[in-house]
């Protein structure tokens, strides 16, 4: 028996024959009849499996703009489903879109308004008003949210919206506002009301989806996406595009929002890429820088008349840190200094003998490079006594050479 037939956006993306999202049923088939013809078996024997009717009134068919109308007659006649020129909203979001973002989302607008405008709001207390503001109002943007960046004053109307209603505008007079829209939004320890701002909720939401983009590459959505935007590339490397849809576009506002606070983690670095692009900069010669100033500062601070000197080089095993043996624990030292401002960082690091953080204490500060390892040590005592032990066998590693002992001196 011949399988339905599904669409495939372009080259690359997975081929979609249908969706299911509750007891909401879309299904994907190329134009003809034998696809028809399919489907109206795959019904029946549901139907007949599950005892279950199909109710042909209530769905709909439609088709792309490059289906003659004539065809599409036929074929809906066929399945026996009217035929529909726009299939209207699903989970909230029309089906098509317009040219402006701001008249495509004024039904959220409305939905809003439906909810601070019925007559039993009028009847509210402050706390039922609290109530209804974060528990409805502010969720009913949730999910359009989610996918599309909202125009800024579209975000100052709804925050403007709930500030009227929280204040108790009563028709067309305007209430007096004790406080600012910003500082509802404050946590109610902070003197606030912890209202959502709009805008900032919104960018939330986008920043939470590209987060989503990339820790699940396998879903089907991402598939979608990496086949028709960026096959070629990762999602952080991805561009706009020619004629982007609005939902990509706004997932690379929500990726840049992203980007403020994310940071990368080298970890094994097997999924680091070391590539500059448009930046002119070889990768190997900052390797090779890094290795100078590293050996530099290993030659300045790492030397003694019984010790040879360590340089740092790509070849030989890495250096390793080692657990303590039981009942020790392991105390990390180190201090670094810059001659030009004449700033220090000391910082000590605790760890038992598993490996597991304990302690860590640090200071920074215009001090003398001998002064700055000598706070690094006394700080190493102070957290070893704070947290709890009083015998502390140390092994100290700090060798020094004696013309930089003398010249930090001066």
């Amino acid at each position: 028996m011949r399988q339905l037939t599904g669409i495939q956006l372009n080259y690359g993306c997975p081929i979609i024959s249908h969706l299911f999202f509750a007891d909401d049923t879309l299904i994907f088939m190329r134009a003809d009849k034998q696809n028809c013809d399919c489907l109206l078996r795959i019904l029946d024997d549901y139907c007949t499996a599950s005892g279950q009717l199909v109710n042909y009134q209530k769905s709909c068919m439609f088709f792309g703009a490059n289906v003659p109308r004539s065809l599409s007659v036929e074929l809906s006649h066929i399945v026996g489903m009217p035929l529909a020129q726009d299939p209207g909203k699903y989970l909230g979001l029309p089906s098509f879109w317009g040219h402006s973002k701001k008249q495509g989302l004024a039904f959220v607008k409305g939905r809003i308004l439906e909810k601070v405008q019925g007559w039993k709001q009028c009847t509210l207390s402050q706390a039922g008003k609290e109530i209804l503001i974060k528990a409805v109002i502010q969720a009913i943007p949730a999910y359009p949210m989610h996918i599309f960046k909202f125009p800024s004053t579209l975000c100052s109307d709804f925050d403007a919206l709930i500030a009227e209603f929280w204040w108790g505008k009563n028709g067309g007079e305007k209430s007096i506002h004790w406080v600012s829209r910003g500082l509802l939004g404050y946590p109610k320890q902070d003197g606030g009301m912890g209202f959502r701002n709009f805008q900032d909720f919104n960018d939330a939401l986008l920043a939470k989806q590209c987060w989503r983009l990339i820790h699940d590459p396998n879903s089907l959505w991402a598939q979608l996406l990496k086949a028709r935007y960026f096959p070629h590339c990762s999602f952080m490397d991805a561009t706009l595009g020619g004629r982007a849809s609005w939902g990509w576009s706004n997932l690379l506002v929500g990726r840049e929002i992203l980007l403020r606070s994310a940071h990368w983690q080298i970890m094994n670095g097997r999924s680091t890429s070391f590539v500059y692009d448009n930046m002119g900069i070889s990768p190997n010669h900052v390797i090779m820088a890094i290795m100078t100033s590293v050996n530099g500062f290993l030659e300045a601070t790492d030397a003694s008349v019984c010790s040879p000197q360590r340089n740092l080089s790509l070849s030989g095993p890495p250096a390793r840190w080692g657990p303590p043996g039981h009942p020790f624990m392991k105390v990390n030292v180190d201090a670094s200094w810059s001659a030009s401002s004449k700033c220090g960082y000391a910082g000590v690091v605790i760890r038992d003998h598993t490996g597991k953080f304990v302690a860590a204490k640090q200071a920074a500060g215009r001090l003398s490079l001998l002064y700055q390892r000598l706070c690094a040590l006394g700080g190493t005592f102070r957290t070893v006594a704070g947290i709890g032990f009083r015998d502390r066998p140390i092994w100290r590693r700090m060798c020094w050479r004696r013309e930089v002992i003398r010249r930090c001196a001066m």
